[in-house]
């Protein structure tokens, strides 16, 4: 059976009835939620990969003053999975899809269903990366330093706080409240 792409596996959480829903962080390019009537499945989709994070929380509750989902993944009675393309060892759009078949059909999902699955961008450049080796230890302790370990999506400026951003090349940028 061959692999679906992300497009295909977002087009069949819709046609499980999943809803969209705009986030506060953009780690994620799209999020989708089905409430169950118990709790609520959210599939945050990355660049690199999908989230998922079953809480008991309701959407709303969920939501900033601005209406956008806030997302945290460590409460009570939240199980979270973060699926990444790289180095994954199974098909992820299709795990995901089981997930929410299960969520959808209020079947048991299985808490090895909410295990790691492939590594992020930091991981693949600690593994395979001598070129990211070397530019963390010259960098020890400097903003660069500091964004690597904050960015979300490498190239994309972190956002610190009070209107200061930081990029890649270690600058600071003050752009307002």
């Amino acid at each position: 059976m061959p692999t679906i792409t992300r497009d295909e596996m977002v087009a069949m959480l819709f046609d499980m009835g999943f809803k969209t829903q705009t986030t506060a962080s953009q780690k994620w390019k799209q999020a989708l939620f089905f409430i169950n009537g118990e709790k609520t499945l959210f599939v945050l989709v990355r660049t690199r990969g999908v989230d998922v994070l079953e809480t008991p929380l309701k959407r709303e509750e969920m939501t900033n003053p601005d209406g956008l989902l806030s997302v945290t993944m460590r409460r009570t009675g939240d199980r979270f999975a973060e699926f990444f393309y790289t180095d994954s060892h199974l098909p992820v759009n299709e795990r995901v899809l089981e997930i929410a078949s299960h969520f959808v059909n209020n079947l048991n999902i299985d808490q090895s269903h909410f295990q790691k699955i492939g590594i992020g961008r930091r991981e693949w450049g600690e593994k395979y990366g001598e070129k990211s080796k070397r530019s963390n230890r010259e960098n020890s302790g400097s903003l660069c330093s500091l964004y690597a370990d904050l960015a979300i999506e490498e190239g994309e400026d972190v956002y610190l706080s009070d209107g200061v951003w930081l990029s890649s090349d270690g600058s600071l940028h003050d752009r307002g409240r």
